[in-house]
């Protein structure tokens, strides 16, 4: 009578962990309305014309999205489910899933105490406050602006 013996390793699914199971891009347009998302998940909210980083981990030695890539993180620009397959160093392959939810922000607004300026005069004008970064027409990277010549000027917020 003849006998063998194998020994057999069962090795562990990679498991994908996402900061959150939502993720938020936050667009101006039309105030109040939003997608639908899970109640529970923590949002990451961006503003105007802003992505979001997807994040699957440094622990797996090959990544392939649903948009294709096939890096470790990628951009997401538009709202949907992005999935990611990841392949540990022990062959064995997993997933993870994220929803990434865009929402309609408040728009800013410039308030200014006159709306004319005299020859050889300034006027300060100032964005709505509750955002992190400021871009000016002028170039001006703050909520407030000093101008000294009469035009159009533009903010941009996130």
């Amino acid at each position: 009578m003849a006998t063998d013996e194998v020994t057999i390793t069962v090795l562990p699914i990679p498991l994908v962990a996402f900061e959150s199971d939502t993720m938020t891009i936050c667009k101006t347009g039309l105030p109040g309305l939003r997608s639908s998302a899970d109640d529970h998940a923590e949002k990451n909210t961006l503003c105007p014309n802003a992505s979001v980083t997807l994040d699957a981990g440094v622990d797996y030695v090959s990544y392939l999205w649903s948009t294709g890539a096939t890096s470790q993180t990628i951009e997401a620009f538009s709202e949907g489910y992005y999935v990611v397959t990841v392949t540990a160093d022990n062959g064995c392959d997993g997933y993870g899933i994220v929803f990434v939810d865009e929402v309609y922000c408040s728009a800013i607004e410039i308030s200014n105490s006159q709306d004319s300026l005299c020859e050889g005069g300034s006027l300060e004008l100032t964005a709505s406050a509750g955002f992190e970064s400021y871009l000016w027409s002028t170039g001006t990277a703050a909520p407030l602006v000093t101008i000294t010549e009469t035009g159009v000027y533009t903010v941009e917020a996130a």
